[in-house]
Protein backbone atom coordinates (compact mmCIF):
# COMPACT_ATOMS: atom_id res chain seq x y z
CA UNK A 1 0.00 0.00 0.00
CA UNK A 2 1.52 3.36 -0.99
CA UNK A 3 2.30 5.80 1.82
CA UNK A 4 3.18 9.46 1.89
CA UNK A 5 5.17 10.61 4.91
CA UNK A 6 4.49 14.12 6.17
CA UNK A 7 7.86 15.01 7.66
CA UNK A 8 7.34 17.11 10.77
CA UNK A 9 10.22 15.82 12.85
CA UNK A 10 8.84 14.28 16.05
CA UNK A 11 5.28 14.94 14.84
CA UNK A 12 5.68 13.16 11.47
CA UNK A 13 2.92 10.90 10.23
CA UNK A 14 2.07 8.70 7.26
CA UNK A 15 -0.86 8.99 4.88
CA UNK A 16 -1.89 5.60 3.47
CA UNK A 17 -3.37 5.43 -0.02
CA UNK A 18 -5.48 2.47 -1.11
CA UNK A 19 -8.89 1.58 -2.40
CA UNK A 20 -11.35 0.49 0.30
CA UNK A 21 -9.54 1.96 3.33
CA UNK A 22 -12.73 3.76 4.28
CA UNK A 23 -14.47 0.48 5.12
CA UNK A 24 -11.79 -0.31 7.73
CA UNK A 25 -11.62 3.10 9.40
CA UNK A 26 -13.05 2.07 12.79
CA UNK A 27 -10.62 -0.82 13.19
CA UNK A 28 -7.70 1.25 11.91
CA UNK A 29 -8.37 3.95 14.49
CA UNK A 30 -8.77 1.27 17.18
CA UNK A 31 -5.31 -0.08 16.35
CA UNK A 32 -3.90 3.41 16.90
CA UNK A 33 -5.74 4.19 20.13
CA UNK A 34 -6.86 2.47 23.32
CA UNK A 35 -9.18 5.40 24.13
CA UNK A 36 -12.79 4.82 25.16
CA UNK A 37 -14.15 7.88 23.36
CA UNK A 38 -13.71 9.35 19.89
CA UNK A 39 -14.77 12.73 18.52
CA UNK A 40 -15.18 13.48 14.84
CA UNK A 41 -14.61 17.06 13.71
CA UNK A 42 -16.14 17.75 10.31
CA UNK A 43 -18.43 20.09 8.39
CA UNK A 44 -22.06 19.57 7.36
CA UNK A 45 -21.24 18.46 3.81
CA UNK A 46 -18.76 15.75 4.80
CA UNK A 47 -20.91 14.71 7.76
CA UNK A 48 -23.90 14.08 5.49
CA UNK A 49 -21.77 11.90 3.23
CA UNK A 50 -19.74 9.93 5.78
CA UNK A 51 -20.80 10.79 9.34
CA UNK A 52 -23.33 8.03 10.07
CA UNK A 53 -21.14 5.27 8.62
CA UNK A 54 -18.04 6.49 10.46
CA UNK A 55 -19.98 6.68 13.73
CA UNK A 56 -21.16 3.08 13.27
CA UNK A 57 -17.63 1.93 12.50
CA UNK A 58 -16.27 3.66 15.60
CA UNK A 59 -18.99 2.15 17.79
CA UNK A 60 -18.31 -1.32 16.34
CA UNK A 61 -14.63 -0.83 17.23
CA UNK A 62 -15.57 -0.09 20.85
CA UNK A 63 -15.57 3.69 20.91
CA UNK A 64 -18.20 5.96 22.40
CA UNK A 65 -18.69 8.78 19.93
Amino acid sequence: MPKITVDLGEKSYDIEIASGLWKQMGQTIRQLSAADKAAVITDTTVDKLYGPELEEQLKAAGFTT
